[in-house]
């Protein structure tokens, strides 16, 4: 097998094509995506059932962690885009091949999935079925159940008196167009991030360091957002949401309390779309032209 692998490699470079064969690259991308949320949702579990006193703090690094690693681990071979959203932009932004969007996108959902079933897995033992609190363990919420009990029902965890009292409230101090605002507004933030530090006409491009500036990005988007859960990704939200509708959790994984589920993909294409946009005709020209200025 790796035999193999290096005459693809030969040959893919003696006809001048610099990436790795296109199959490495997904699976690059399904690694990618696994250890996202493998230890992304494993911080939230070791916060629901690890040792007591772990706070927000532990779950915004282990986010941030768990974006830094896989851009190190296969940014040299897929780009590390673990994110459709990033991939849709890229190719919008011409960026990025079109025959690949679809099987990154499957690779990334098919991580993103094995990523939910081995956080479950590890804490299966320890696990509520009846709580929809712990749902967020695998994916997101609006509004956060660990932080908004008032939204759901004592039934399922929470502290409303019924079903259509929680909805009621959440309508009341958490509307559902708030949410897709904040979602885009995060996830525009995270793609012209990206777009910045890897742009190689701009000046603020970091190399091997680019990694970390992202990490940080995410970070500190999940400290502050505590509301939506911060996704910016829907691989990050829709598959660890199809996984944790086969534990049982139903109606509030499917279609979700408000239908949910759409807010979890919608802003964040649009969001990302957004930042493409508003980058390439504002800051790329400024940053070509500096450039060529200075050469």
């Amino acid at each position: 097998m790796a035999e193999e692998v290096k005459n693809e490699m030969r040959e893919a470079f003696a006809k001048g094509d610099p990436e790795p064969p296109a199959i490495y690259q997904y699976w690059a991308e399904v690694v990618g995506t696994f250890l996202l949320l493998w230890i992304g949702d494993m911080s939230i579990a070791t916060a629901f059932m690890g040792p007591s006193g772990t706070s927000l703090w532990e779950i915004v690094m282990g986010w941030a962690f768990a974006v830094m690693l896989p851009i190190y681990v296969i940014g040299g071979i897929s780009g590390a885009h673990i994110n459709p959203m990033v991939t849709i932009s890229l190719w919008v932004g011409k960026r990025f091949p079109g025959k690949k969007v679809i099987p990154y996108i499957v690779a990334q959902f098919i991580g993103a999935f094995l990523g939910a079933f081995f956080t479950w897995l590890f804490w299966h033992g320890l696990w509520k079925y009846d709580h929809v609190s712990w749902s967020q363990i695998l994916h997101c919420h609006y509004p956060n159940p660990a932080v908004y009990p008032q939204a759901y029902p004592t039934a399922w965890g929470g502290t409303a008196a019924s079903a259509a009292a929680g909805l009621a409230w959440a309508n009341a101090h958490w509307p559902l167009w708030l949410g897709y605002v904040i979602e885009f507004v995060m996830t525009w933030g995270l793609m012209f991030t990206i777009l910045a530090v890897i742009d190689q006409d701009s000046p603020m491009n970091t190399g091997w360091f680019s990694g970390t500036i992202i990490a940080l990005y995410v970070g500190f988007a999940c400290f502050i957002d505590p509301m939506t859960m911060t996704a910016m990704n829907p691989a990050r939200d829709l598959a660890p949401r199809f996984m944790s509708w086969l534990l049982g959790y139903g109606y509030w994984d499917w279609p979700g309390m408000r239908w949910e589920f759409l807010m979890y993909f919608i802003p964040q294409i649009v969001g990302g779309l957004a930042a493409v946009y508003m980058y390439d005709k504002s800051l790329k020209p400024y940053f070509k032209y500096l450039k060529e200025a200075t050469a």
